[in-house]
């Protein structure tokens, strides 16, 4: 998952800022809540230097499984 290496990401966005879009598959019963707990878990290890800008349905994957996309706005250094 794209997830574990949101840390890693973070460090290479350039000092001026910039967007991470991670991609996850989740249940499709309550797709935009189970992303939300998964990306929520994330940031509190990155201590507030990410905002999520939007999380939203790509594509049904199975019956049961959705992609998500969720957009991570990384501000600028001197605000990190």
């Amino acid at each position: 998952s794209a997830m574990k290496y949101l840390s890693h990401a973070v460090k290479c966005i350039s000092p001026r800022g910039g967007f991470i879009h991670c991609y996850d598959f989740v249940s499709a019963q309550q797709p935009l809540h189970e992303a939300w707990k998964d990306i929520e878990s994330k940031l509190k290890r990155l201590s507030g230097k990410v905002i999520v800008e939007d999380i939203r349905k790509v594509l049904q994957f199975s019956p049961r499984k959705l992609q998500v996309c969720i957009v991570l706005h990384v501000p600028p250094a001197a605000s990190r």
